[in-house]
């Protein structure tokens, strides 16, 4: 049985071949065609036999040994496929690696092998995180990796168990800056490696970056006063409260969430959208809404506030009602007609004026359009024998809509001629019975 033995005294790269088998038959084409095969099963995590080629490969420097010590066996291809085939040939071989030759190796984010020979731990790994960043100190690291006692050579690498958005950091030396401008947690694990990788350390650090929210300068966007009609159906749209702000990091997302403080439950507040919308059926009245924005990004958190002014506009819907004791049949003037509005917006809705109907060209009335008050004007067109008939009309100022009630009345000032007839007769009497007087006292003389 033939032996093959092979010393190594450099590292063993994983893609490189570390011998090469070759067997030989001496039948023709097809039956000349070899096949190997490794003795034992055992050494499958550890060496890779090719099975036409005869190439015996490392797999794996990790936890290797000094020596191994296995069998190859070469077949007939042809007859390795047929049954109880007992024609093989074999070779023994024997691999020294060095005991100062046995290394570690890991893989980086970038798929990047990194070969050592020892894990230490006695180097005290600290970090020094920035605070308060933004766009224009990009230039300057988010963290710097300081090492104890201090060592003038290291190589850090970032391992392949860090979180995958770690590939976006860029590094110089000991110091780690952000690639872009998207805030984001990273879970970083590193490799430190002293002596030309001869001794690694192993340490992690978890990076929320801090950004002072105050530099974003948020305002919430100016929004008038909101006039709507009492009659608004449930669910309509009102407005939409919009948080501006300085966009210090292009394409950054903030978590916003707005939230309606005062207890108004005539309304509804969308807590991501921002948009308002009625809950339950207003009144005539104004509504101050106090507004907040409560906003956090990497755990940093900002509130503003901002009020908004909301006048509910009152729908006309009562008209005007004379009093219950309002004569409609007159014999003297002036007489006040009243009516009543049981709207609340007496600026309109409940806003009462008066005018005379069906008494146009040459009227001998007039009534004031804002008291009531109905009285003759001073011309010679009034009959005081004519019995009048008047309509009066009360009507409101109301939105959107206007209402009105009509009154009819029966003037009859006829009583008032007979009384200025016996006005005329009684001071004609008087003055009568003042010129005669002198003379029955001259009689009487």
């Amino acid at each position: 049985m033939d032996i093959y033995e092979k010393r190594f005294t450099e590292s063993i790269d994983t893609q490189q071949s570390l011998i090469r088998f070759h067997a030989t038959d001496a039948d023709e084409i097809q039956h000349a065609q070899i096949l190997y095969e490794l003795s034992s099963s055992l050494f499958n995590n550890t060496f890779s036999l090719h099975p036409f080629t005869g190439d015996l490969y490392l797999l794996s420097e990790n936890n290797l040994q000094s020596l191994y010590e296995f069998d190859i066996y070469a077949y007939d291809r042809h007859r390795k496929s047929l049954m109880n085939n007992n024609i093989k040939t074999k070779v023994h071989v024997k691999l020294i690696f060095p005991a100062n030759k046995i290394s570690h190796q890991i893989k980086t984010i970038f798929n990047e092998t990194i070969k050592f020979k020892q894990i230490i731990s006695s180097y005290k790994i600290s970090f020094l995180e920035r605070s308060n960043w933004n766009l224009l100190n990009i230039h300057q690291p988010i963290l710097t990796m300081e090492i104890s006692p201090q060592i003038s050579s290291y190589e850090i690498f970032i391992i392949n168990n860090s979180s995958l958005n770690s590939i976006d950091l860029f590094f110089y030396k000991n110091k780690i800056y952000l690639n872009n401008f998207h805030f984001q947690q990273y879970n970083l694990h590193f490799l430190i490696c002293f002596l030309n990788r001869s001794k690694c350390q192993v340490t992690n650090y978890y990076l929320t970056p801090s950004i002072s929210l105050t530099a974003f300068q948020f305002y919430f966007k100016s929004i008038q006063p909101i006039f709507i009609d009492e009659n608004l159906p449930i669910h309509s749209y009102i407005t939409h409260i919009q948080l501006q702000y300085n966009n210090i990091i292009p394409n950054q997302p903030l978590n916003i969430n707005y939230k309606l403080l005062n207890n108004h439950i005539q309304f509804t507040l969308h807590q991501k959208t921002g948009i308002l919308r009625l809950a339950k059926r207003l009144k005539y009245e104004k509504y101050f809404l106090e507004i907040r924005a409560d906003i956090n990004l990497f755990n940093e958190y900002y509130s503003i506030k901002t009020n908004i002014e909301i006048n509910i506009r009152e729908v006309n819907k009562y008209r005007p009602s004379f009093s219950n004791d309002t004569l409609i049949e007159l014999f003297q003037l002036p007489y006040q007609f009243q009516a009543l509005d049981f709207d609340q917006n007496k600026e309109t809705n409940g806003r009462i004026t008066y005018r005379l109907w069906n008494c146009f060209n040459d009227c001998p009335f007039e009534i004031n359009s804002n008291n009531g008050i109905l009285n003759l004007r001073k011309n010679d067109d009034f009959m005081e024998k004519k019995i009048y008939y008047l309509q009066i009309i009360a009507f409101d100022w109301g939105q959107p809509i206007s209402f009105e009630t009509r009154i009819d009345i029966r003037i009859n000032l006829s009583s008032r001629t007979i009384k200025r007839s016996l006005d005329r007769r009684w001071r004609h009497k008087s003055i009568s019975s003042l010129l005669t007087i002198p003379e029955e006292r001259l009689e009487k003389q």
